[in-house]
């Protein structure tokens, strides 16, 4: 996994933005980093670990939001790695920052590392690779799949992967994957934004389903596919930096279940941000999402960003009462097996890869015979689906074999 996969030289220049708008909303994202971190202590509790004997490893950390969250849950041994050094902050408290550098071997940097958890918060959108000057989406879910295993490899036994991003809007459903259900509310405990009587409802949540009802009730409906559409409708056009992703896809999950099976769990959630003023709002957003990125102060319009927060994200409330920007994400677990010789009997995300890698090539070939000015992509992808259902049926066919048999 080199350095070149993750958008090191975008998030650089958005670094000093990103930082002020942590200074300027602390408690903005406090829901949605509570959330994340429920998930994780839910996992450990049904593991049995302890959060201050627990290795975590928080991939993609960007400024340790997320770090800092597990620190305030009573996670001690964290291990943040960040690719993008213009991020990395000063100093955390009870949080290690690992040389971005490591990044350019992650496999092994994270199999030193050991760690029985490894979770990522919104990065893996940015494992993009390029066909030119666009983005090439097959290639990208490689790399995220590619990333995927060097985690799982890297997990001590039984360990687990939690993966926490945008989702593309498409009915996840179909794949008839199980719902994550790891959570403990003691995550919120220290939960600020919302007033205390959210912080208590939270407290007293026992899965997801009671936490999204909570949501409701104190702020309404909200929003579950409005956080992508404001990145590639608004973000990517009105800034100089823009926005490119890869979004959690069915293509990526397809390819985990067929690695990993009844070990993957997926599912998505609401993560209102919440502000005290629509100022405080407004100027968070215009600088976290570099709106004054290579743009002159002069030519930001903050009432534009205003507008497209209400549209994307039913941004909305009073002065007196809170605003709430309706963010949503989606999340996907794998549990590693509690033994190495039950790994080395799934099939492996090489051979899966291999079969993306003739996908692509056929592509190639295709657009090559039928020259310029034809897009063949719709109708690769439905061979694609068909190439990778059968062969991934028959791999995943095989392993159950292997595994039943005396």
């Amino acid at each position: 996994m080199e350095t070149r996969h993750v958008e090191v030289e975008r998030f650089a220049r958005k670094a000093s933005g990103y930082k002020k708008a942590l200074e300027l909303a602390p408690e903005a994202r406090a829901i949605e980093l509570r959330a994340v971190v429920a998930m994780v202590l839910g996992a450990c509790r049904r593991k049995g670990w302890r959060p201050e004997e627990t290795t975590v490893v928080d991939l993609m950390a960007g400024s340790g939001a997320l770090s800092m969250a597990l620190r305030a849950a009573g996670f001690t041994g964290i291990k943040a790695v960040e690719a993008c050094a213009e991020m990395i902050p000063d100093g955390v408290p009870g949080v290690e920052f690992v040389d971005g550098q490591a990044f350019k071997n992650i496999r092994s940097t994270l199999i030193h590392l050991r760690p029985q958890v490894i979770v990522s918060l919104a990065g893996f959108h940015h494992l993009i690779e390029r066909s030119g000057k666009g983005v090439d989406r097959l290639r990208s879910v490689t790399a995220q799949a590619t990333l995927a295993g060097a985690c799982v490899d890297a997990l001590v036994p039984g360990g687990v992967l939690l993966v926490v991003d945008i989702a593309e809007d498409e009915e996840f459903g179909l794949l008839r994957i199980d719902a994550v259900n790891d959570w403990d509310a003691r995550a919120f405990e220290s939960l600020k934004c919302g007033g205390a009587d959210l912080r208590t409802q939270l407290m007293a949540t026992l899965n997801i389903g009671e936490y999204e009802a909570a949501l409701k009730a104190r702020f309404g409906d909200l929003s579950m596919d409005g956080t992508l559409e404001w990145f590639r409708q608004f973000v990517d056009s009105e800034t100089a930096v823009g926005h490119d992703d890869v979004a959690i896809s069915g293509a990526l999950l397809q390819l985990l279940r067929w690695k990993y099976g009844d070990a993957l769990r997926f599912m998505r959630f609401r993560c209102p941000w919440v502000f005290e003023t629509e100022a405080q709002a407004t100027n968070f957003v215009l600088q976290k999402f570099g709106f004054y990125v290579d743009r002159p102060a002069s030519e930001v319009q903050p009432r534009v960003v205003l507008e497209g927060m209400k549209k994307f994200l039913g941004f909305r409330g009073s002065d007196d009462k809170q605003w709430v920007l309706g963010w949503s994400l989606a999340a996907w677990m794998v549990n590693a097996p509690t033994s190495k010789s039950a790994q080395s009997l799934a099939p492996t995300m090489t051979v899966l890869l291999l079969i993306f890698s003739a996908i692509m090539f056929a592509r190639t070939v295709v657009k090559v015979t039928m020259g310029l000015g034809t897009d063949p992509d719709t109708v690769l992808s439905t061979v694609m689906w068909l190439v990778i259902g059968c062969v991934g049926g028959m791999l995943l066919d095989d392993l159950k074999a292997k595994l039943s048999a005396p």
